[in-house]
């Protein structure tokens, strides 16, 4: 399974949901994510999967988060 890094995955999530990084400044804007969403999402979770344990630097909250 090749290895991906956090900036790959940013660039995928900003490739298939330009929104995302912005949703903050437009709330009147909301984009909801639903079934159709799938799609999208799976090969995000994917690329997530693929991140070496060693370059995931969380701790507390977060880590149990991720």
């Amino acid at each position: 399974m090749p290895r991906v890094v956090s900036s790959e995955v940013m660039a995928l999530i900003d490739r298939l949901f330009p929104w995302a990084a912005e949703q903050h400044l437009h709330p009147e804007e909301q984009h909801q994510m639903d079934y159709g969403s799938l799609t999208s999402v799976a090969p995000v979770v994917d690329a997530v999967e693929r991140i070496p344990d060693e370059l995931i630097t969380l701790q507390g909250e977060l880590a149990a988060g991720f």
